[in-house]
């Protein structure tokens, strides 16, 4: 029997081709445009750590605001990283992000290890106890 997360990676992995064509049928740029609202607002960081950037658009927007920022993006789909991939390496920014194919849930960052933690319509994908149970881990990084 395949476990919950191998299913899910496998989703977002079908998912991947087709996602920024289906979410702008579906919402046309305003989820983008919230993704991206606040980037110029944001202080200067030197370590941020992305969750669930799924196509990259947003860690894309972030790398050129951000130039000299170092960034770890963490996704479950392998299709998905190399979207952001693809992404980074249109604004010259993939030599100064790692990307890591693993599941957030079981992710462990080093503590006090960034200094900025964006995950934008990623908290909404768990439920109330998860996050009890998630959150320390994630903020103990900042």
């Amino acid at each position: 029997m395949e476990s919950a997360a191998n299913q899910s990676s496998r989703g977002y992995d079908s998912l991947a081709p087709i996602y920024h064509a289906l979410e702008t049928c579906l919402f046309g740029c305003a989820l983008q445009r919230a993704r991206t609202a606040l980037l110029g607002r944001l202080p200067a960081s030197e370590r941020t750590l992305f969750l669930g950037d799924g196509d990259g658009r947003l860690l894309q927007q972030f790398c050129v605001t951000q130039p000299q920022c170092s960034v770890t993006s963490v996704d479950q789909s392998a299709v998905m990283l190399s979207l952001q991939n693809r992404r980074l390496q249109c604004v010259s920014a993939n030599e100064r992000v790692d990307l890591k194919c693993q599941n957030a849930i079981t992710y462990r960052p080093p503590p006090r290890q960034f200094d900025l933690l964006i995950a934008a319509f990623f908290f909404d994908c768990f439920t109330k106890h998860q996050l009890e149970l998630l959150l320390p881990t994630w903020l103990g990084s900042l």
